[in-house]
């Protein structure tokens, strides 16, 4: 209630924010305590979002702009031709609306979707700018609260909690009638509609979401390419819908000058537009101080570009590495929406304008798509970025957005620390699994006659390696983990040794691998050996090797940090026990063991060589 008052006067504005700061902790408490029922949530959610309807648009002049647009569309004129202080317009000009809009000279930019809403609000208000105000805030309402119970079928009580009593979405959609409410129903139709395999009926939802705000579009072509891979015909299917439904809702605005219209007014927010916008605030700072000059019309369209470049290299790594991408996920079925969390949580770190209602979409993905990990970071940053409305009121602009962004980045560190977080660390260790296994390829499928059917991971860590393995070729049975700390995240054998005895019976094992293992050791001839006697197959070694002593001298600062960041400074102790050797060296240790070297590779990147050893017994 304090936030629903708070936001009806400027002179209010410091309780809304403190307020909506309450409502993150109590819903935090609410869901670590499993507080409410689905009923609970429910009732709780209509009844705020009917005392807060009445409320003016008091936070933002968007809406001015909104129904101004809802007018101009019954009219049967074209808001992105005509600018609102078009002569042609003058008629509407006496309209109590018009002295209210924001940018008057600006072509409007939001797309049809969105366009069709207005004019069903600007219709049902008439004359009455407050009437249809009123009417597009319970249109989004009821279309925010149905996308809620689809989400409610998909995902957990407390998961929809976070999302049904979210001060973002109570601000977005009940207090301020902003469009990206819309997506809340959009992004809970795709996504029910994904879990029940409705594939087509997905894409033609996230469609519709990219003509409420744009950026879902790229969305769009994430699924048809996860589809031209899984099943072309259906991808087919998908991208004629897509078509038809963007002829048929764009064509009340045909007009050749409409997309430059369009454009230009987008350009205008990469270029003269900046709001809440950390990163973009510190590379302008960091340029600013470097050259003395001001950059900002540069970096906004610089980091544009660097947003579709990541894209557009997100969609080719989906064209030729389909099966890398879904090991890295984990789950394949979830690849495409998880490559979307990636692209959006992307384009807003580039981008230059961010307020609190923009990043409804992300709040809703990040809590149906990562239950088992709440993102608290993107939580903390939406109720946090409420104290930017305490500009407007004379408020600590600058200290409210520094807050904003460290604030966020100290619960993602902090998640990342207590281990409650480790997507982002489990997704780059899936991704150098799956590389590791195709350095490894030519020598790791199953040879029955001679290998057997079983997977040894020696110093296998989390195990990442030998599930890339058995997903590439499913013809081996099964594998076992070994290391020396417990640090297993798959559903592999995972055993603790003592980093010199295995535990296994000699010959036990098909295929072993040692992927850059050994220079970890402080007995490598002991741990090799070992790997021998076990192996019925081939031993298949992995090794960062150096050519010179500043090559020697880079391998250990960058295996030090790569090793501590990953293990969290478990492995630091190990440190001092680095045993880098050049290619050779390995070889020959492999030899006087009683190896032969069946197969060799080195492959040379920048800044590292690895050596490819496939070691077999002598028989």
């Amino acid at each position: 209630m304090a936030l629903v008052v708070g936001a009806t006067r400027k002179e209010w504005f410091l309780i809304f924010v403190a307020s909506a700061l309450a409502m993150l902790f109590i819903q935090i408490w609410m869901w670590q305590t499993d507080a409410l029922d689905w009923k609970g949530i429910a009732l709780l959610a209509i009844l705020v979002r009917l005392v807060a309807l009445p409320v003016p648009p008091v936070l933002s002049d968007d809406a001015y702009r909104y129904i101004w647009d809802g007018m101009v569309n019954l009219e049967g004129m074209n808001p992105f031709l005509l600018v609102p202080s078009d002569p042609s317009l003058r008629f509407l000009h006496d309209a109590a609306v018009y002295p209210l809009i924001n940018r008057p000279d600006v072509h409007s930019v939001y797309p049809p979707v969105s366009q069709a809403l207005f004019t069903a609000a600007a219709a049902i208000g008439g004359e009455s700018w407050t009437r249809a105000f009123l009417a597009l805030k319970s249109i989004a309402v009821l279309l925010e609260m149905f996308g809620l119970y689809l989400l409610s079928r998909i995902a957990r009580e407390r998961s929809v909690m976070l999302l049904a009593l979210s001060p973002v979405l109570l601000v977005a959609g009940a207090v301020q009638g902003h469009t990206d409410i819309l997506l809340v129903a959009l992004f809970g139709g795709a996504l029910w509609a994904w879990q029940r395999n409705y594939r087509v009926t997905t894409i033609g939802i996230l469609t519709l979401a990219g003509w409420v705000k744009l950026w879902p579009l790229l969305f769009v072509v994430t699924f048809l390419i996860h589809l031209s891979k899984e099943d072309p015909k259906v991808a087919f299917r998908g991208a004629v819908l897509t078509v038809a439904m963007t002829v048929l809702l764009w064509m009340p605005f045909m007009h050749r000058a409409v997309p430059g219209h369009i454009l230009e007014s987008l350009d205008l927010y990469v270029r003269w537009f900046e709001f809440n916008a950390g990163p973009y605030y510190i590379v302008k700072e960091w340029y600013w101080w470097t050259t003395g000059m001001d950059w900002s019309k540069q970096i906004g369209p610089a980091f544009r570009l660097l947003f579709l470049i990541g894209t557009a290299f997100i969609w080719l790594l989906q064209l030729v590495q389909a099966r890398r991408l879904a090991f890295v996920v984990s789950a394949p079925d979830n690849q495409p929406w998880f490559l979307c969390w990636v692209i959006t949580c992307a384009y807003f770190l580039l981008s230059t304008t961010i307020h609190p209602w923009y990043i409804v979409g992300l709040v809703v993905l990040g809590m149906v798509l990562f239950e088992d990990r709440i993102p608290w970071h993107i939580l903390v940053f939406s109720v946090l970025s409420f104290g930017t409305y305490l500009l407007y009121v004379g408020g600590p602009y600058w200290w409210t957005v520094a807050l904003s962004w460290t604030g966020a980045a100290a619960v993602w560190m902090w998640l990342q620390a207590t281990g409650r977080r480790t997507g982002w660390m489990d997704t780059i260790l899936r991704w150098r699994a799956w590389g590791k296994m195709l350095l490894m390829r030519p020598w790791v499928f199953p040879d029955f006659a001679v290998a057997g059917e079983r997977i040894l991971d020696l110093g296998g860590a989390e195990g990442y390696v030998a599930d890339a393995v058995l997903d590439r070729f499913p013809g081996w049975d099964r594998a076992a983990v070994v290391d020396i700390r417990p640090a297993g995240r798959t559903s592999n054998e995972h055993h603790v040794y003592d980093g010199i005895v295995l535990p296994m019976d000699d010959e036990s094992y098909g295929l072993v691998i040692l992927s850059y293992v050994l220079h970890h050791s402080s007995h490598p001839e002991r741990v090799l050996s070992e790997a021998l006697r076990v192996c019925a197959g081939r031993v298949v070694i992995l090794e960062s090797v150096y050519r010179s002593s500043y090559s020697l001298r880079w391998l250990r600062f960058a295996d030090h940090l790569a090793n501590a960041v990953r293990s969290r400074g478990e492995m630091s102790r190990h440190a001092d026990s680095l045993n880098h050797r050049r290619e050779d060296e390995w070889v020959d240790a492999a030899r006087e063991l009683g190896g032969v070297v069946v197969g060799r590779r080195t492959v040379v990147r920048p800044g590292h060589v690895t050596a490819v050893l496939v070691i077999a017994k002598k028989r």
